[in-house]
């Protein structure tokens, strides 16, 4: 599941832009929002500690599968690999 799907039930787009749903769940959704984060950001930092090696002389570079990559290459990959 992406998260947009994750957020959609918590929040609301208007005009582009991101916004808390307007009610007294206001402070769930939002502790729910930064959970789904942290559990997205401590899952990509494990997929790079397993998959990726780093050379203090090419810093925001990783070495995935033979090749360097920048931070966001790998995100896009650990995105396709897990389906998100």
């Amino acid at each position: 599941m992406t998260l947009k799907e994750k957020f959609r039930p918590l929040v609301w787009f208007n005009s582009g832009s991101f916004n808390v749903h307007q009610n007294k769940e206001k402070e769930k959704n939002a502790t729910e929002c930064e959970k789904i984060a942290d559990d997205y950001a401590i899952d990509f930092a494990l997929f790079l500690s397993s998959n990726c090696k780093t050379n203090g002389d090419k810093d925001g570079w990783w070495f995935y599968k033979n090749e360097w990559k920048t931070t966001n290459e790998v995100l896009e990959i650990f995105k396709k690999e897990n389906g998100l």
